[in-house]
């Protein structure tokens, strides 16, 4: 069971700033994955009570931030994969800072089709989320793809032999009369 007055992330549009201010300075300090220890989420709900009351609902707990910062952090994967053409589901949609989807009275029963199957995109139909960029520059990027190096994947078989030779070829001997 839940506390009985639970921390409020929306009533103040500054909570998330200043939580994400507080990620951003202390970013060095992420662990595997982008995630945070409890030592810092204990640091962040000081640092969040340092600055007053809450306009409602109870104080930000470190299990509060922690479940803010997953939230959070699931709507940047979302968001980075479409801007990625990765999100499936989201074929013929394209993500921009400035408008979101840039959903046009053209498209906007195709957008009602897709919100109800990806409503976390909702907010964003045509401005984008004012907190990608701060997000981004928090979480650890994760390269991927074919060709980044792996040292788990690398083989420790020794290499072939040479396929060429490396002595010169003989030389003709025979002497011109």
């Amino acid at each position: 069971m839940g506390p009985k007055n639970p921390a409020n992330w929306t009533a103040d549009p500054n909570d998330i700033k200043n939580l994400l201010q507080f990620f951003y300075d202390n970013r060095s300090r992420a662990g595997e994955g982008g995630n945070w220890d409890k030592t810092l989420l204990n640091e962040a709900a000081v640092y969040m009570a340092s600055l007053g009351e809450p306009k409602k609902g109870g104080p930000k707990t470190p299990q509060s931030i922690e479940t803010k910062w997953r939230e959070i952090r699931k709507l940047y994967e979302y968001i980075l994969q479409v801007k990625q053409k990765r999100y499936i589901g989201a074929s013929g949609w394209t993500y921009t800072e400035e408008g979101g989807f840039n959903v046009t009275d053209e498209d906007r029963e195709a957008w009602k089709d897709f919100v109800k199957a990806h409503p976390h995109f909702k907010p964003f139909a045509t401005s984008g989320w004012e907190h990608f960029q701060k997000v981004d520059d928090i979480v650890p990027s994760q390269a991927r793809g074919r060709f980044v190096y792996n040292p788990a994947a690398t083989q420790s078989t020794p290499a072939p032999p040479p396929t060429t030779s490396l002595t010169p070829p003989p030389v003709n001997s025979t002497k011109a009369s």
